[in-house]
């Protein structure tokens, strides 16, 4: 009976954690020429994806909170509002500026009495422009940017930092580009490349993604 009731209580957090997520229809019809894989490892995840609109820009990012689960779902409601309030609140624009600000709120947030909870999120967040959808911004929190062009993987580094509390705080990085005609941009968690499988049970790696 207590199993069944905690998969009852996780399975119905599992709805409340997806009304965060974009809705599929609003995605495709912004990124009509995109895809989405999301598969939550324990029904809700610290995992998520995240989208925002304004009048100049369309924001994507994908990031992975502290933690799986139950732990790791906290900790991505409170990660996606932050992003939230730095752009639609705030009308942040810089990818970089987003995740500074994210940085700072998150902080804030999980610091209480002078403790100072480690949590916080790793994302790749890309900015495109609505005018040109050619000209990009990227920005990322130990989460890079895969760029596949002339038959190639080209990939944009992230800063190395988190979004929540370290010891030593710089500004992130940011990339601007102007993406060649048939580009394709991939943004992932390392929920991915830490996948197990394969005739001898290994993690896939980031070698065996640029593989596939």
């Amino acid at each position: 009976e207590k199993n069944r009731d905690i998969l009852d209580s996780i399975t119905y957090a599992k709805r409340i954690q997806e009304a965060l997520l974009p809705p599929a229809d609003k995605w495709q019809a912004l990124l009509p020429e995109s895809f989405v894989l999301y598969l939550p490892r324990d029904i809700v995840a610290g995992d998520f994806y995240w989208m925002a609109e304004t009048e100049k820009y369309i924001f994507v990012g994908a990031a992975d909170a502290t933690g799986h689960g139950v732990p790791g779902a906290f900790v991505s409601m409170i990660c996606v509002t932050t992003l939230q309030k730095a752009v639609h609140e705030e009308g942040l624009e810089s990818p970089a500026d987003i995740l500074m600000r994210s940085k700072e709120l998150l902080t804030a947030q999980l610091t209480q009495y002078d403790k100072r909870i480690r949590d916080g999120m790793d994302i790749a967040l890309l900015r495109i422009s609505k005018r040109d959808p050619h000209e990009i911004a990227f920005s990322g929190a130990n989460r890079p940017l895969w760029l596949y062009t002339s038959h190639e993987i080209l990939e944009l580094p992230p800063t190395r930092q988190p979004i929540g509390f370290s010891e030593t705080i710089k500004p992130f990085e940011e990339h601007a580009l102007t993406l060649a005609p048939g580009a394709i941009i991939y943004l992932f968690t390392d929920g991915l490349v830490d996948q197990m499988g394969g005739p001898k049970g290994r993690k896939l790696m980031q070698k065996g993604l640029r593989e596939y």
